[in-house]
C-alpha cells in the first residue's frame, strides 16, 4: 500500500510495479497553501536579507517558487544566496527550477543538515527555511542554540485525506495488503487518527510495515507500531530495495 499524497504516488507504485509488486494507492496525507500567504510574499520581498536559504523537503521548493512565481520573483532573485537542500530528491527538484544546492548532507536527514550547516553559518549570516506546518523542529532550533537568526516560512499545509478511511477498512479486513509503506512522519500519524474508533490494531498483525528511513521508523514507533522494514538509503528507491531484499 503506497500512503503518500496523491500527487507524489506515482513515483513509488510505478517503482513496487518495476519489481513485480501490486501497488494500491491509498493517500493519507494532501497539501494545499497556506491559508495566510502574506508572510510568505514579505519574506520574498526582502529575500536579499538573507544569506541562505534550506529546503528539506520537494514540497517546500515546489511551493516557494510558487509563491515566487506569484511575486513576479524570478529564480535569479535568489543568486546571491547559498542554497542548502537535505537530500538527493530534494537536490533534484530543485535542479528543475535551475539551481544547483550549495551543501547536501551525507545523511539524507534534518540531523546531518543542522550539522553540516553549522560549518558554514554563524550569527551574521541569516537563514530562511521554506517548509510545510508539520515540519520537524530540528534544524531552526539547533541553529538558533548556535545564535543564527532563522526564518521560519510556512509555505504548504499538510492535511489529513480523510476520505481515505473507507477504503482502508476495507483492505484491512479483506486481508489484502502484504505491506504498508509510509515515507513520512504524517503518513503514520494520519494512518492512525483515520483508524481511530476501529479495530484496526487486530487487522494489521500479518503485515509488514515499510519506512523509508529511521525518522518515519520512530513516528512508527511512538504509535505502538513496530517497522519491519527501515531503509538505509532514504529514498523511494532506497525503500524498494529494502522491501525487495525483505519479502
Amino acid at each position: 500500500m503506497v500512503t503518500r499524497a496523491k500527487a507524489q504516488a506515482f513515483a513509488l507504485s510505478n517503482k513496487i510495479e518495476q519489481y513485480g509488486g501490486i501497488a494500491i494507492e491509498v493517500p493519507l496525507i494532501a497539501f494545499q497553501p497556506p491559508k495566510n500567504a502574506e508572510p510568505i510574499y514579505q519574506a520574498i520581498e526582502h529575500i536579499h536579507n538573507f544569506k541562505w536559504i534550506v529546503f528539506t523537503s520537494a514540497n517546500g521548493i515546489d511551493y516557494f517558487f510558487e509563491s515566487l512565481k506569484e511575486s513576479n520573483r524570478s529564480t535569479s532573485s535568489l543568486s546571491s544566496l547559498k542554497v542548502a537542500v537535505v537530500g538527493a530528491k530534494t537536490e533534484e527538484r530543485l535542479m528543475a527550477y535551475g539551481i544547483k544546492a550549495d551543501l547536501i548532507p551525507k545523511e539524507f536527514v534534518a540531523e546531518s543538515l543542522l550539522e553540516s550547516l553549522l560549518e558554514h553559518v554563524n550569527s551574521e549570516t541569516p537563514v530562511l527555511i521554506p517548509r510545510g506546518n508539520l515540519a520537524r523542529e530540528i534544524i531552526p532550533n539547533g541553529l538558533r542554540k548556535k545564535g543564527i537568526p532563522v526564518t521560519e516560512l510556512d509555505v504548504y499545509e499538510t492535511v489529513l485525506a480523510g476520505e481515505a478511511k473507507h477504503t482502508l477498512i476495507g483492505l484491512l479486513q479483506g486481508n489484502d495488503l502484504d505491506v504498508i509503506t509510509f515515507t513520512s512522519p504524517s503518513t503514520v500519524d494520519h494512518f492512525v487518527q483515520v483508524l481511530e474508533g476501529t479495530n484496526w490494531r487486530n487487522e494489521i498483525n500479518m503485515i509488514q510495515i515499510a519506512c523509508i528511513g529511521p525518522i518515519t521508523a520512530q513516528a512508527v514507533e511512538k504509535n505502538g507500531l513496530t517497522p519491519d522494514i527501515v531503509a538505509k538509503e532514504y529514498t523511494i528507491h532506497g525503500l524498494l530495495q529494502a522491501i525487495a531484499e525483505t519479502v
